[in-house]
């Protein structure tokens, strides 16, 4: 199960009637924010995390982002993608900031003539900037119930 529910935006033929203008644009934006990119993302950390030779491959091509440059260890961790688990409700948060975090190194993974069935997985720059939207109203969200759990202490 996806956020799709959180995202769901009725129709809208003219600007200003349940959206903003600068939405309504922005309408690839649009357009992905009514389909479930959370899915999507489940579907491309899965088809990566079935593969111990992916999570290898992943690896690599962040270590030798340090040799070349490319990055910096503060700026991309090596470290494991994380799937989202139905009994935790932050997981989807967690699973969503570790793709995105992650998402320099899978793009050249998925450049790889021998990762090319992935590439049917591959986002695409709005739905990164989808995901990364939708990641700030989960840390609101992470947020407020960290807040209203100290105060039930």
């Amino acid at each position: 199960m996806g956020l799709k529910h959180l995202t769901k935006v009725d129709v809208i033929t003219e600007p200003g009637q349940d959206i903003t203008n600068a939405l309504l644009e922005n309408l690839e934006y649009l357009d992905t924010l009514k389909g479930d990119v959370i899915s999507s993302a489940r579907q491309l950390v899965t088809a990566c995390r079935a593969s111990g030779q992916c999570h290898e491959d992943v690896s690599r091509i962040i270590n030798n982002g340090y040799t070349t440059g490319h990055w910096t260890k503060e700026e991309l961790q090596d470290v494991a993608l994380l799937r989202d688990v139905i009994t935790r409700w932050s997981s989807i948060s967690l699973m969503v900031d570790r793709l995105l975090e992650l998402y320099p190194a899978l793009s050249r993974l998925l450049s790889q003539d021998k990762y090319q069935e992935l590439r049917k997985y591959e986002l695409s720059e709005v739905e990164l900037q989808v995901l990364a939207d939708i990641r700030h109203y989960l840390a609101f969200s992470m947020l407020f119930k960290k807040k209203s759990q100290c105060k039930k202490l």
